[in-house]
């Protein structure tokens, strides 16, 4: 294993299955994965002698929305998932289809030689918000569109140099 490259937050990208891929994204924010803690604030209880008996434990993993900011274009792909996914057609939405629902979706994170080094994946993600540009005749900014996606888990994966290529091989972080 060569060099442990400090990353840089500004060269990335973020993909997701079904075509979702040439957009100019600003930023992706609210990345992160927490684990509510059960007991931290009292007592479990007390047993013999008064003793007072504390224990912290975890109790299930929560994901919040993955927010993006990325530049309004022509393109109009993340408009379609969003619709296909949380409008009402006859009493359903499409969520759960390939054309509207869930969807693995990842933020690549690239080194100073422009190769994927760790990726972030976003199971069963699928759009939640949508957001159009503000518009401002005074404004010297391009537009921007705003999304966010909910998803089901996330995992980070590494890469791991191989071979005489130097070809890629994407490690789970939790393996």
């Amino acid at each position: 294993m060569g060099l442990n490259e400090f990353l840089i937050g500004a060269k990335f990208y973020y993909n997701a299955e079904g075509g979702i891929t040439d957009k100019i994204i600003l930023k992706c924010s609210q990345v992160n994965v927490n684990s509510p803690v059960a007991g931290n604030e009292s007592l479990v209880g007390v047993r013999k002698n008064g003793d007072q008996i504390r224990q912290i434990t975890p109790t299930f993993e929560k994901f919040p929305q993955l927010e993006m900011t990325l530049v309004a274009s022509q393109d109009d792909a993340l408009y379609k998932w969003y619709s296909a996914a949380n409008h009402v057609i006859k009493g359903a939405t499409k969520w759960a289809k390939p054309e509207g629902g869930r969807r693995l979706s990842w933020i690549v994170s690239y080194n100073q030689s422009a190769e994927e080094v760790i990726r972030w994946e976003f199971v069963n993600s699928y759009l939640v918000s949508y957001s159009p540009p503000m518009f401002d005749a005074t404004a010297s900014q391009m537009a921007m569109e705003k999304v966010k996606f909910g998803y089901e888990f996330m995992r980070r994966i590494t890469s791991q140099q191989s071979g005489p290529q130097g070809s890629s091989v994407f490690q789970n972080g939790n393996d």
